[in-house]
């Protein structure tokens, strides 16, 4: 494959994360602390005007009363990092694939990271070790981590019973699973 051609000023052309072992090809990434240092500066981008409006619900009918309180804030999430979803030049970092960014908890988009460390493999406690080096994570309640890791476990066991044939829904499942399985033990 040809590689892009780098004119003056423009600039140096990035490459999708890929290399690692598991579903989400993040084990083993050598970018993965750019990747928790890029889920720090989502955590502390100013929230768009247009995005005022985008209240996270998608979680509302696997989490109790209680935990759709803790669901919510004013940070713009990305529930879908994974290695297709970062680009990575050796100066930036982009993260793409805001099909369906939302107004929510600072806990959900690190979570959502974490599901996705133990989906490739990482445990979770390892993937807690990468998170904690990020800010955003030392920002996080405990009771909303946990809402959301609860939430999040239900939908994703429900998606992987809808569709049995799906492999990749279940390793999330069972990610998600192990991840709120962890923080609750915490």
């Amino acid at each position: 494959m040809d590689r892009p051609v780098r004119r003056s000023g423009s600039p140096p052309p990035c490459e999708p994360r890929g290399r690692g072992d598991g579903p989400s090809g993040l084990i083993g990434d050598p970018d993965l602390g750019r990747i928790i240092q890029a889920v720090d500066v989502l955590s502390e981008l100013p929230l768009p005007d247009v995005a005022k409006e985008w209240e996270e619900t998608r979680w509302d009918r696997f989490a109790t009363d209680d935990e759709q309180q803790l669901l919510r804030g004013d940070i713009l999430t990305h529930t879908d990092i994974h290695h297709n979803n970062v680009l990575v030049s050796p100066v930036r970092m982009w993260v793409v694939d805001w099909e369906w960014p939302t107004r929510g908890s600072e806990a959900i988009t690190p979570s959502a990271l974490a599901v996705q460390l133990v989906a490739a493999g990482h445990s979770p406690a390892g993937a807690e070790g990468w998170l904690a080096s990020g800010r955003v994570w030392k920002r996080c309640g405990r009771e909303a981590l946990n809402a959301f890791a609860r939430a999040n476990a239900r939908m994703n066991r429900r998606f992987a019973g809808l569709r049995p044939d799906e492999q990749w829904l279940e390793a999330m499942a069972v990610a998600a699973e192990s991840w709120s399985e962890h923080l609750e033990r915490r």
